[in-house]
This record gives C-alpha cells, sequence and structure tokens, in this order.
C-alpha cells in the first residue's frame, strides 16, 4: 500500500476535500461583497478604511474555511 491509498483511507481526508470545495464559493461571496463595498465606498473611504476593508476580507476568507471545518465535523456518535 502507498502512501496516498493510506492517506485516502483516513476519515479526515474526505472532510478536507468538503472544506476546501466550500471554500470555492465562500470565497467568491466574500470577493464580491469586497468589491461591491469597494465600489460603493470608493470616494466616501480613505486609504485607511480602503486598507481595513482589504483586511476584513482577508480575515473571512481565514475564518471561512476554519468555521467550515468545524460544521462538517457531524454529530457526535453519542
Amino acid at each position: 500500500m502507498n502512501a496516498i491509498q493510506i492517506l485516502a483511507m483516513q476519515p479526515w481526508v474526505g472532510r478536507l476535500g468538503m472544506t476546501l470545495l466550500h471554500f470555492l464559493w465562500q470565497g467568491a461571496i466574500v470577493a464580491a461583497i469586497y468589491a461591491a463595498a469597494r465600489r460603493w465606498g470608493a470616494r466616501a473611504l480613505d486609504a485607511n478604511g480602503r486598507y481595513l476593508l482589504a483586511c476584513s476580507a482577508l480575515t473571512a476568507m481565514a475564518i471561512a474555511p476554519a468555521v467550515t471545518w468545524i460544521l462538517l465535523r457531524g454529530p457526535s456518535p453519542e
């Protein structure tokens, strides 16, 4: 048995794959919200406001997979 077969039999690998798959649409939604907010506040935001908006979008993109990983855990076997 090679390393890929051993890895594929692990239960967390499927959960990781689903997390990455869900992040595709989650990241697209965060990017769309960022683009809309950036366009809406183009003249109202100064450089610090745009920076804060971009940092918020990147933080949301960093948190989304972690939250998805936790939510895909499923019910406990109790």
